[in-house]
């Protein structure tokens, strides 16, 4: 791996460590659902690889299904379409 994707992969899982601080009232309300990570870049980059393990880890926080939905093109354009247009989960 690069140097690069190194620093990506390490802030990714920098930032789950943060999420799984998680109440677990909070992680109760999304158990057993299915989220989609919408990533804006094509499969294969560095953003898949790091999206795929915080995805995971992710899911094993709160107890859910992450489904990563990568939508590349458009300078992400795409991507901000579909989230404006998904239905949403239940939470306000």
């Amino acid at each position: 791996m690069r140097r690069r994707e190194l620093l990506e992969l390490a802030a990714a899982l920098a930032g789950v460590s943060i999420l799984t601080q998680i109440t677990p009232a909070a992680a109760q309300s999304l158990a057993g659902k299915q989220i989609r990570l919408v990533v804006p870049f094509p499969p294969g980059g560095a953003t898949d690889i790091v999206s795929r393990p915080f995805a995971q880890m992710l899911g094993e926080a709160v107890k859910a299904t992450i489904v990563v939905d990568n939508r590349g093109g458009a300078g992400g354009s795409i991507a901000a379409d579909a989230v404006a247009k998904s239905p949403p989960t239940g939470r306000r």
